[in-house]
């Protein structure tokens, strides 16, 4: 489940910044490459998962690198850190939200869902 998740995300991150889903330049691309497994060097890291370590609601943050002065940069794994992208963040933000309610109710256990992987006959479509 986590890497058709994730698989998805890239697909769709990338169609974002102008490149077709398998990675290869679109009509107007952004030169970047977004993948689920580590590039060869030099390239840069953020992490997605868990909650920040500045509270609840913090959807995420990354360094800004102006005029891609740094080659490199790895953002992961820092405890101290505030980057990376939480989405945990959207439940604690949204969680109230009927709209979001209607949305997730299926998966989220605290609206009587049954959480991703726990149920076999659960099926996921991407739109």
């Amino acid at each position: 489940m986590r890497s058709t998740l994730v698989d998805e995300i890239v697909q769709r991150v990338r169609l974002h910044y102008g490149l077709q889903a398998d990675g290869s330049p679109g009509l107007d691309p952004v030169d970047i490459e977004f993948s689920s497994t580590a590039p060869s060097s030099p390239h840069s890291r953020l992490c997605v998962g868990g909650r920040s370590v500045e509270g609840p609601f913090f959807l995420g943050a990354a360094t800004l690198d102006e005029n891609n002065v740094a080659e490199a940069s790895d953002e992961c794994g820092l405890a101290s850190t505030i980057f990376g992208i939480f989405p945990q963040a959207i439940d604690d933000l949204w969680g109230a939200q009927p709209d979001f309610q209607a949305a997730f109710a299926a998966v989220d256990p605290d609206l009587g869902g049954t959480p991703f992987g726990d149920d076999d006959a659960l099926e996921i479509v991407f739109q």
